[in-house]
Protein backbone atom coordinates (compact mmCIF):
# COMPACT_ATOMS: atom_id res chain seq x y z
CA UNK A 1 0.00 0.00 0.00
CA UNK A 2 2.58 2.37 1.09
CA UNK A 3 4.73 1.72 -2.40
CA UNK A 4 1.50 2.66 -4.19
CA UNK A 5 1.27 5.37 -2.93
CA UNK A 6 4.69 6.70 -3.16
CA UNK A 7 4.57 5.71 -6.76
CA UNK A 8 1.06 7.76 -6.94
CA UNK A 9 2.87 11.08 -5.50
CA UNK A 10 5.94 10.67 -7.94
CA UNK A 11 3.66 10.51 -10.73
CA UNK A 12 1.96 13.66 -9.56
CA UNK A 13 5.03 15.57 -8.90
CA UNK A 14 6.48 14.75 -12.67
CA UNK A 15 3.07 15.23 -14.09
CA UNK A 16 3.09 19.22 -12.48
CA UNK A 17 6.48 19.83 -13.41
CA UNK A 18 5.47 19.05 -17.40
CA UNK A 19 2.19 20.82 -16.52
CA UNK A 20 4.29 23.82 -15.51
CA UNK A 21 6.79 23.77 -18.42
CA UNK A 22 4.12 23.60 -21.27
CA UNK A 23 2.27 26.41 -19.50
CA UNK A 24 5.98 28.59 -19.64
CA UNK A 25 6.21 27.66 -23.46
CA UNK A 26 2.52 28.07 -24.09
CA UNK A 27 2.00 31.81 -25.92
CA UNK A 28 -0.33 34.47 -24.20
CA UNK A 29 -2.86 36.06 -25.33
CA UNK A 30 -0.76 38.96 -26.38
CA UNK A 31 1.37 37.00 -28.60
CA UNK A 32 4.56 36.91 -25.71
CA UNK A 33 5.73 34.12 -24.01
CA UNK A 34 4.04 33.77 -20.33
CA UNK A 35 4.56 35.62 -17.58
CA UNK A 36 6.12 32.94 -15.43
CA UNK A 37 8.68 31.76 -18.52
CA UNK A 38 9.67 35.98 -18.98
CA UNK A 39 10.18 36.34 -15.38
CA UNK A 40 12.69 32.76 -15.23
CA UNK A 41 14.38 34.45 -18.33
CA UNK A 42 14.39 38.02 -17.13
CA UNK A 43 18.15 39.42 -15.63
CA UNK A 44 18.02 40.44 -12.25
CA UNK A 45 18.36 44.43 -11.60
CA UNK A 46 21.60 45.63 -10.83
CA UNK A 47 21.77 46.03 -7.36
CA UNK A 48 23.51 48.99 -5.17
CA UNK A 49 26.91 50.02 -5.82
CA UNK A 50 27.87 48.17 -2.13
CA UNK A 51 26.48 44.62 -4.07
CA UNK A 52 28.05 45.32 -7.60
CA UNK A 53 31.32 45.54 -5.93
CA UNK A 54 31.37 43.02 -3.51
CA UNK A 55 32.26 45.35 -0.64
CA UNK A 56 30.66 45.89 2.82
CA UNK A 57 27.63 48.56 2.96
CA UNK A 58 28.81 49.85 5.34
CA UNK A 59 31.11 52.44 3.81
CA UNK A 60 28.86 54.92 1.34
CA UNK A 61 29.85 54.33 -2.16
CA UNK A 62 30.32 58.23 -2.59
CA UNK A 63 32.86 58.28 0.04
CA UNK A 64 34.65 55.02 -1.80
CA UNK A 65 34.29 56.91 -4.88
CA UNK A 66 36.23 59.92 -2.78
CA UNK A 67 38.72 57.64 -1.48
CA UNK A 68 39.34 56.16 -4.85
CA UNK A 69 40.64 59.71 -6.31
CA UNK A 70 42.02 60.81 -2.73
CA UNK A 71 44.99 57.92 -3.29
CA UNK A 72 45.36 58.84 -7.16
CA UNK A 73 46.10 62.56 -6.38
CA UNK A 74 48.40 61.79 -3.28
CA UNK A 75 50.09 58.79 -5.88
CA UNK A 76 50.01 61.83 -8.55
CA UNK A 77 51.50 64.90 -6.10
CA UNK A 78 54.00 62.58 -4.00
CA UNK A 79 55.63 61.42 -7.89
CA UNK A 80 55.68 65.18 -8.28
CA UNK A 81 57.49 65.72 -5.10
CA UNK A 82 59.85 63.50 -6.19
CA UNK A 83 60.44 64.57 -9.34
CA UNK A 84 61.20 68.19 -8.40
CA UNK A 85 63.00 66.78 -5.63
CA UNK A 86 65.34 64.85 -7.97
CA UNK A 87 65.91 67.63 -10.66
CA UNK A 88 67.02 70.05 -7.75
CA UNK A 89 70.00 67.45 -7.70
CA UNK A 90 70.66 68.31 -11.22
CA UNK A 91 69.86 72.02 -11.50
CA UNK A 92 73.12 72.91 -13.34
CA UNK A 93 72.46 70.60 -16.30
CA UNK A 94 68.59 70.62 -16.13
CA UNK A 95 68.21 74.39 -16.07
CA UNK A 96 70.35 75.05 -19.29
CA UNK A 97 68.25 72.62 -21.01
CA UNK A 98 65.34 74.39 -20.23
CA UNK A 99 67.01 77.94 -21.10
CA UNK A 100 68.04 76.22 -24.62
CA UNK A 101 64.04 75.27 -25.22
CA UNK A 102 63.47 78.63 -25.23
CA UNK A 103 66.17 79.52 -27.51
CA UNK A 104 65.22 76.63 -29.96
CA UNK A 105 61.96 77.49 -30.06
CA UNK A 106 63.23 81.46 -30.81
CA UNK A 107 65.64 80.26 -33.54
CA UNK A 108 63.91 77.49 -34.95
CA UNK A 109 61.67 79.60 -37.37
CA UNK A 110 64.53 81.28 -38.73
CA UNK A 111 65.86 77.54 -39.12
CA UNK A 112 63.26 76.21 -41.03
CA UNK A 113 62.71 78.92 -43.48
CA UNK A 114 66.23 78.72 -44.65
CA UNK A 115 65.57 75.19 -45.26
CA UNK A 116 62.33 75.78 -47.40
CA UNK A 117 64.53 78.05 -49.70
CA UNK A 118 66.85 75.72 -50.47
CA UNK A 119 69.85 75.44 -47.23
CA UNK A 120 70.55 72.14 -45.71
CA UNK A 121 69.56 71.67 -42.38
CA UNK A 122 73.23 71.32 -40.89
CA UNK A 123 73.96 74.69 -42.99
CA UNK A 124 70.96 76.60 -42.08
CA UNK A 125 71.23 75.87 -37.59
CA UNK A 126 74.93 76.72 -38.21
CA UNK A 127 74.42 79.67 -39.73
CA UNK A 128 71.19 81.13 -37.35
CA UNK A 129 73.62 79.66 -34.30
CA UNK A 130 76.27 81.91 -35.34
CA UNK A 131 74.09 85.07 -36.16
CA UNK A 132 72.34 84.77 -33.07
CA UNK A 133 75.67 84.33 -30.98
CA UNK A 134 77.27 87.63 -32.97
CA UNK A 135 74.09 89.59 -32.00
CA UNK A 136 74.02 88.59 -28.34
CA UNK A 137 78.26 89.27 -28.32
CA UNK A 138 77.45 92.44 -29.89
CA UNK A 139 74.73 93.46 -27.69
CA UNK A 140 76.91 93.06 -24.63
CA UNK A 141 79.86 94.66 -25.97
CA UNK A 142 78.14 97.77 -26.69
CA UNK A 143 76.65 97.78 -22.73
CA UNK A 144 80.09 96.81 -21.49
CA UNK A 145 81.24 100.19 -23.70
CA UNK A 146 78.30 102.25 -22.46
CA UNK A 147 79.03 101.30 -18.58
CA UNK A 148 82.19 102.00 -18.55
CA UNK A 149 81.96 105.42 -20.08
CA UNK A 150 78.81 105.83 -18.19
CA UNK A 151 79.92 105.02 -14.72
CA UNK A 152 82.49 108.18 -14.37
CA UNK A 153 79.68 110.82 -15.13
CA UNK A 154 77.44 108.92 -12.86
CA UNK A 155 80.06 108.27 -9.72
CA UNK A 156 80.85 112.09 -10.56
CA UNK A 157 76.62 113.12 -10.43
CA UNK A 158 76.67 110.41 -7.49
CA UNK A 159 79.03 112.61 -5.72
CA UNK A 160 77.64 116.09 -6.52
CA UNK A 161 73.74 114.62 -5.44
CA UNK A 162 75.87 113.15 -1.59
CA UNK A 163 77.24 116.40 -1.51
CA UNK A 164 73.78 118.40 -1.82
CA UNK A 165 72.23 116.30 0.83
CA UNK A 166 74.78 117.25 3.46
CA UNK A 167 74.18 121.08 2.29
CA UNK A 168 70.60 120.24 3.07
CA UNK A 169 71.19 118.40 6.21
CA UNK A 170 73.14 121.91 7.48
CA UNK A 171 71.16 124.45 6.16
CA UNK A 172 67.61 122.61 6.48
CA UNK A 173 65.16 122.08 9.26
CA UNK A 174 67.74 119.82 11.15
CA UNK A 175 71.07 122.14 11.33
CA UNK A 176 73.48 120.16 11.45
CA UNK A 177 76.75 121.49 12.38
CA UNK A 178 79.81 120.23 10.47
CA UNK A 179 81.20 118.16 13.34
CA UNK A 180 77.86 116.42 13.94
CA UNK A 181 77.84 115.23 10.63
CA UNK A 182 81.84 114.17 10.56
CA UNK A 183 81.34 111.87 14.05
CA UNK A 184 77.71 110.52 11.68
CA UNK A 185 80.09 109.21 9.57
CA UNK A 186 82.84 108.33 11.52
CA UNK A 187 79.87 106.15 13.73
CA UNK A 188 78.96 104.93 10.51
CA UNK A 189 82.90 103.97 9.40
CA UNK A 190 83.41 102.04 13.05
CA UNK A 191 80.73 100.03 12.23
CA UNK A 192 81.36 98.94 9.51
CA UNK A 193 84.75 98.18 10.07
CA UNK A 194 83.78 95.87 13.07
CA UNK A 195 80.88 94.52 10.86
CA UNK A 196 83.78 93.18 8.51
CA UNK A 197 85.88 91.50 11.46
CA UNK A 198 83.47 89.89 12.96
CA UNK A 199 81.91 88.56 9.89
CA UNK A 200 85.31 87.70 7.75
CA UNK A 201 85.24 84.49 7.47
CA UNK A 202 81.44 84.53 6.37
CA UNK A 203 82.79 87.28 4.02
CA UNK A 204 85.75 85.09 2.75
CA UNK A 205 83.22 81.84 1.97
CA UNK A 206 80.66 83.99 0.13
CA UNK A 207 84.26 85.24 -2.38
CA UNK A 208 85.08 81.34 -2.53
CA UNK A 209 81.02 80.47 -3.29
CA UNK A 210 80.92 84.03 -5.65
CA UNK A 211 83.87 81.74 -7.90
CA UNK A 212 82.08 78.42 -7.35
CA UNK A 213 78.99 79.86 -8.58
CA UNK A 214 80.82 81.89 -11.70
CA UNK A 215 82.36 78.33 -12.57
CA UNK A 216 78.55 76.64 -12.47
CA UNK A 217 77.29 79.59 -14.63
CA UNK A 218 80.44 79.05 -17.39
CA UNK A 219 79.64 75.56 -17.79
CA UNK A 220 75.55 75.58 -17.97
CA UNK A 221 76.03 78.25 -20.32
CA UNK A 222 78.29 75.88 -22.40
CA UNK A 223 75.41 73.35 -21.95
CA UNK A 224 73.07 75.99 -23.39
CA UNK A 225 74.93 76.88 -26.46
CA UNK A 226 75.45 73.22 -27.05
CA UNK A 227 72.05 71.90 -26.21
CA UNK A 228 70.92 74.71 -28.55
CA UNK A 229 72.61 73.54 -31.46
CA UNK A 230 71.75 70.07 -31.51
CA UNK A 231 67.50 70.51 -30.58
CA UNK A 232 67.88 72.56 -33.55
CA UNK A 233 69.27 70.55 -35.45
CA UNK A 234 68.32 67.08 -34.53
CA UNK A 235 65.00 68.19 -32.39
CA UNK A 236 62.45 65.88 -34.62
CA UNK A 237 64.88 62.68 -34.06
CA UNK A 238 65.41 63.50 -30.44
CA UNK A 239 61.15 63.48 -30.23
CA UNK A 240 60.81 60.17 -31.85
CA UNK A 241 63.78 58.82 -29.77
CA UNK A 242 61.67 59.98 -26.69
CA UNK A 243 58.41 59.03 -27.79
CA UNK A 244 59.66 55.43 -28.69
CA UNK A 245 59.55 54.74 -24.37
CA UNK A 246 55.64 54.93 -25.06
CA UNK A 247 53.14 52.19 -25.57
CA UNK A 248 52.97 51.75 -29.44
CA UNK A 249 49.10 52.82 -29.58
CA UNK A 250 49.92 56.25 -27.29
CA UNK A 251 52.83 57.35 -29.68
CA UNK A 252 50.84 59.22 -32.22
CA UNK A 253 48.33 60.89 -30.06
CA UNK A 254 51.54 61.43 -28.01
CA UNK A 255 53.17 63.37 -31.20
CA UNK A 256 50.34 65.63 -31.93
CA UNK A 257 50.09 66.91 -28.09
CA UNK A 258 53.61 67.42 -28.50
CA UNK A 259 53.36 69.19 -31.32
CA UNK A 260 50.66 71.59 -30.11
CA UNK A 261 52.87 71.86 -26.59
CA UNK A 262 55.50 73.23 -29.08
CA UNK A 263 53.28 75.34 -31.23
CA UNK A 264 52.04 77.33 -28.20
CA UNK A 265 56.20 77.27 -26.24
CA UNK A 266 57.27 79.01 -29.76
CA UNK A 267 54.09 81.42 -29.76
CA UNK A 268 54.60 82.34 -25.92
CA UNK A 269 58.62 83.01 -27.03
CA UNK A 270 58.00 85.07 -30.30
CA UNK A 271 55.23 87.35 -27.76
CA UNK A 272 57.87 87.54 -24.85
CA UNK A 273 60.72 88.99 -27.21
CA UNK A 274 57.91 91.35 -28.46
CA UNK A 275 56.58 92.59 -25.32
CA UNK A 276 60.16 92.58 -24.01
CA UNK A 277 61.25 94.56 -26.73
CA UNK A 278 58.69 97.16 -26.31
CA UNK A 279 59.77 97.74 -22.59
CA UNK A 280 62.86 98.26 -23.32
CA UNK A 281 62.32 100.71 -26.02
CA UNK A 282 60.27 102.84 -24.39
CA UNK A 283 62.01 102.88 -21.37
CA UNK A 284 65.11 103.57 -23.05
CA UNK A 285 63.92 106.47 -25.00
CA UNK A 286 62.13 107.93 -22.11
CA UNK A 287 65.69 107.69 -20.28
CA UNK A 288 67.57 109.18 -22.84
CA UNK A 289 64.73 112.29 -23.07
CA UNK A 290 65.68 113.20 -19.80
CA UNK A 291 68.96 112.62 -19.59
CA UNK A 292 69.40 109.45 -17.63
CA UNK A 293 72.78 107.89 -18.23
CA UNK A 294 73.37 104.54 -18.99
CA UNK A 295 70.56 104.27 -21.60
CA UNK A 296 72.31 100.90 -23.62
CA UNK A 297 72.87 98.96 -20.27
CA UNK A 298 69.18 99.75 -18.90
CA UNK A 299 67.67 98.61 -22.32
CA UNK A 300 69.29 95.59 -22.15
CA UNK A 301 68.41 94.78 -18.04
CA UNK A 302 64.32 95.93 -19.07
CA UNK A 303 64.51 93.32 -22.31
CA UNK A 304 66.44 90.58 -19.86
CA UNK A 305 64.00 91.00 -17.01
CA UNK A 306 60.62 91.32 -18.59
CA UNK A 307 60.86 88.31 -19.38
CA UNK A 308 60.03 87.15 -15.95
CA UNK A 309 56.44 88.27 -15.28
CA UNK A 310 55.06 90.34 -12.34
CA UNK A 311 58.53 90.14 -10.93
CA UNK A 312 61.23 91.61 -13.70
CA UNK A 313 58.81 94.20 -14.25
CA UNK A 314 58.68 95.74 -11.47
CA UNK A 315 62.27 95.40 -10.42
CA UNK A 316 64.01 96.77 -13.56
CA UNK A 317 61.64 99.70 -12.91
CA UNK A 318 62.89 100.19 -9.75
CA UNK A 319 66.70 100.12 -11.06
CA UNK A 320 65.64 102.98 -13.47
CA UNK A 321 64.15 105.39 -11.76
CA UNK A 322 67.03 104.50 -8.69
CA UNK A 323 69.46 105.81 -11.79
CA UNK A 324 67.34 108.45 -12.33
CA UNK A 325 67.49 109.81 -9.22
CA UNK A 326 70.99 109.38 -8.58
CA UNK A 327 71.96 111.28 -11.43
CA UNK A 328 69.10 113.87 -12.43
CA UNK A 329 67.71 114.09 -8.47
CA UNK A 330 64.37 113.83 -7.66
CA UNK A 331 61.97 115.64 -9.83
CA UNK A 332 63.12 113.28 -13.05
CA UNK A 333 63.25 110.56 -10.83
CA UNK A 334 59.49 110.96 -10.93
CA UNK A 335 59.09 111.93 -14.49
CA UNK A 336 60.84 108.60 -14.87
CA UNK A 337 58.87 106.37 -12.86
CA UNK A 338 55.73 107.58 -14.64
CA UNK A 339 57.20 106.75 -17.77
CA UNK A 340 57.81 103.20 -16.45
CA UNK A 341 54.63 102.70 -15.20
CA UNK A 342 52.96 103.81 -18.77
CA UNK A 343 55.37 101.67 -20.53
CA UNK A 344 54.03 98.56 -18.73
CA UNK A 345 50.78 98.99 -18.80
CA UNK A 346 50.47 99.85 -22.70
CA UNK A 347 52.54 96.41 -22.68
CA UNK A 348 50.10 94.76 -19.81
CA UNK A 349 46.81 95.96 -20.78
CA UNK A 350 47.40 96.72 -24.60
CA UNK A 351 50.00 94.73 -26.64
CA UNK A 352 50.20 91.68 -24.68
CA UNK A 353 46.37 90.77 -24.67
CA UNK A 354 46.14 91.50 -27.99
CA UNK A 355 49.16 89.09 -29.17
CA UNK A 356 48.46 86.33 -26.48
CA UNK A 357 44.68 85.76 -28.22
CA UNK A 358 43.88 82.18 -28.20
CA UNK A 359 47.18 80.51 -28.65
CA UNK A 360 48.59 80.79 -24.95
CA UNK A 361 45.78 81.69 -23.16
CA UNK A 362 46.27 81.31 -19.39
CA UNK A 363 44.13 83.20 -17.19
CA UNK A 364 46.10 85.60 -15.12
CA UNK A 365 45.04 84.49 -11.90
CA UNK A 366 46.77 81.26 -13.51
CA UNK A 367 49.87 83.25 -14.19
CA UNK A 368 50.18 84.81 -10.99
CA UNK A 369 49.32 81.38 -8.78
CA UNK A 370 52.41 79.96 -11.07
CA UNK A 371 54.68 82.16 -10.97
CA UNK A 372 54.13 82.11 -6.91
CA UNK A 373 54.49 78.00 -7.21
CA UNK A 374 57.68 78.92 -9.18
CA UNK A 375 59.31 80.89 -7.17
CA UNK A 376 59.04 78.92 -4.13
CA UNK A 377 60.16 75.62 -5.90
CA UNK A 378 62.80 77.14 -8.22
CA UNK A 379 63.71 80.33 -7.13
CA UNK A 380 64.03 82.80 -10.14
CA UNK A 381 64.52 80.03 -12.43
CA UNK A 382 60.97 79.10 -11.70
CA UNK A 383 59.52 82.08 -11.70
CA UNK A 384 61.39 82.34 -15.35
CA UNK A 385 59.57 79.09 -16.43
CA UNK A 386 56.27 78.86 -14.23
CA UNK A 387 53.95 80.73 -17.19
CA UNK A 388 55.43 78.65 -20.44
CA UNK A 389 55.06 75.44 -18.72
CA UNK A 390 51.03 76.04 -17.63
CA UNK A 391 50.67 77.04 -21.73
CA UNK A 392 52.11 74.07 -22.98
CA UNK A 393 51.23 71.70 -20.34
CA UNK A 394 47.33 73.25 -21.36
CA UNK A 395 47.44 72.64 -24.98
CA UNK A 396 49.10 69.54 -24.42
CA UNK A 397 46.25 68.24 -21.87
CA UNK A 398 43.60 70.09 -23.88
CA UNK A 399 44.40 67.73 -27.40
CA UNK A 400 45.07 64.46 -25.01
CA UNK A 401 41.05 64.92 -23.99
CA UNK A 402 39.80 65.84 -27.47
CA UNK A 403 40.20 69.50 -27.52
CA UNK A 404 42.53 70.68 -30.27
CA UNK A 405 43.64 74.06 -29.26
CA UNK A 406 45.10 74.86 -33.22
CA UNK A 407 42.17 72.99 -35.42
CA UNK A 408 42.35 75.51 -37.86
CA UNK A 409 46.14 74.40 -38.51
CA UNK A 410 44.86 70.98 -39.66
CA UNK A 411 48.41 69.89 -38.17
CA UNK A 412 46.75 66.03 -38.44
CA UNK A 413 46.36 66.03 -41.92
CA UNK A 414 49.98 67.92 -42.50
CA UNK A 415 48.72 71.38 -42.97
CA UNK A 416 50.87 73.93 -41.32
CA UNK A 417 53.46 71.23 -40.67
CA UNK A 418 57.03 72.62 -41.58
CA UNK A 419 59.23 71.50 -44.54
CA UNK A 420 60.39 67.89 -43.41
CA UNK A 421 61.20 64.10 -45.40
CA UNK A 422 57.75 63.07 -44.87
CA UNK A 423 55.26 63.51 -47.71
CA UNK A 424 52.22 65.59 -46.93
CA UNK A 425 49.89 62.71 -47.95
CA UNK A 426 51.87 60.58 -45.48
CA UNK A 427 51.18 62.55 -42.25
CA UNK A 428 49.79 61.19 -38.90
CA UNK A 429 50.76 57.46 -40.63
CA UNK A 430 52.74 55.14 -38.82
CA UNK A 431 56.36 55.58 -39.49
CA UNK A 432 56.31 51.83 -40.49
CA UNK A 433 53.79 52.02 -43.20
CA UNK A 434 55.25 55.04 -44.68
CA UNK A 435 58.81 53.82 -44.89
CA UNK A 436 57.91 49.68 -45.68
CA UNK A 437 60.15 48.68 -42.51
CA UNK A 438 59.21 47.95 -39.25
CA UNK A 439 62.58 49.36 -37.84
CA UNK A 440 60.65 52.14 -35.79
CA UNK A 441 57.27 51.90 -34.15
CA UNK A 442 53.78 53.18 -35.26
CA UNK A 443 52.63 56.27 -34.62
CA UNK A 444 56.02 58.35 -35.10
CA UNK A 445 55.50 60.93 -37.59
CA UNK A 446 57.36 64.07 -38.87
CA UNK A 447 55.91 66.50 -37.09
CA UNK A 448 57.70 66.31 -33.26
CA UNK A 449 57.77 69.65 -31.79
CA UNK A 450 61.33 70.35 -31.43
CA UNK A 451 62.98 72.39 -34.34
CA UNK A 452 59.58 73.06 -36.17
CA UNK A 453 57.90 76.29 -37.37
CA UNK A 454 54.55 76.45 -35.29
CA UNK A 455 52.45 78.61 -37.78
CA UNK A 456 54.00 78.49 -41.80
CA UNK A 457 51.67 78.92 -44.02
CA UNK A 458 50.35 75.21 -45.84
CA UNK A 459 51.88 74.13 -49.11
CA UNK A 460 55.20 76.46 -48.69
CA UNK A 461 57.53 73.94 -46.86
CA UNK A 462 56.12 70.81 -47.95
CA UNK A 463 54.90 71.64 -51.64
CA UNK A 464 57.70 69.69 -53.71
CA UNK A 465 56.26 66.64 -52.06
CA UNK A 466 53.27 67.22 -53.92
CA UNK A 467 52.17 64.40 -57.06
Amino acid sequence: MNSKERSRGKLRATWSRLTARTDESRPDRSGGVSAARADSRRVPAAGPPDERMGEAPYVPYGLRLMGAWGWRLIVLVAAAALLITGLSYVTDIFIPLLISLLFAALLSPMVDFLQRHGWKRGLATGAVFVGAIVIVAGLLTLAGQQIVTGFSALSDQAIAGYKSVVQWLQSGPFGLSTDQLANVMNNVVDQGEKAFKSNSNEIIGGALSATSTAGHILAGGAITLFATFFFLLDGRRITRWLLRMLPARAQQRATGASLRGWITLVHYVRIQIAVAFTDAVGISIGAAILGVPLVVPLGILVFIGSFIPLVGAIVTGIVAVLIALVAKGWVIALIMLAVVVAVQQLESHGLQPFMMGKAVSVHPLGVVIAVAAGSFLLGIVGALFAVPFVAVANSFISYLVGKDPFPDKQLDSGKDVPADETPVADVGKPVAARRGSTDEPPGETADEPAGETADEPAGEGTQHHDG
